[in-house]
């Protein structure tokens, strides 16, 4: 079973929430058997997306940790993992990981002059 940052799951609930409350509104239009349906397929889609985020993450951090990177594999990685921060609303490290990865990247550029 995924287990998600404390930080995203009040988000996810919340998003959840309103879709939820949004299906609701249709409960006069479609019978409780296709609420229900639809209902389970977006909390599974949030679960899908929330397990996918966290294997993301978790692979850029694996790269980031290796002790032998080529500094281009290192911006790559720190760029990507400041897009998924983003997406945890982590946008505070998200900057941090987008300056450390520009900083790579200028260094790069003067050093191959």
């Amino acid at each position: 079973m995924t287990t998600t940052p404390a930080s995203t799951t009040p988000r996810v609930s919340s998003t959840i929430g309103v879709r939820i409350r949004s299906l609701a509104g249709w409960a006069d239009q479609i019978d409780t058997a296709q609420l229900l349906h639809v209902t389970a397929v977006t909390v599974a889609a949030a679960v899908a997306v929330l397990a996918m985020l966290d294997a993301a993450i978790s692979l850029c951090e694996e790269i980031l940790e290796e002790p032998a990177q080529q500094r281009r594999v290192v911006a790559s990685a720190l760029r990507s993992l400041a897009g998924l921060k983003a997406m945890e609303d982590s946008f505070d490290d998200a900057r941090l990981l987008i300056s450390a990865c520009r900083t790579i990247r200028r260094r790069r550029r003067c050093s191959s002059l």
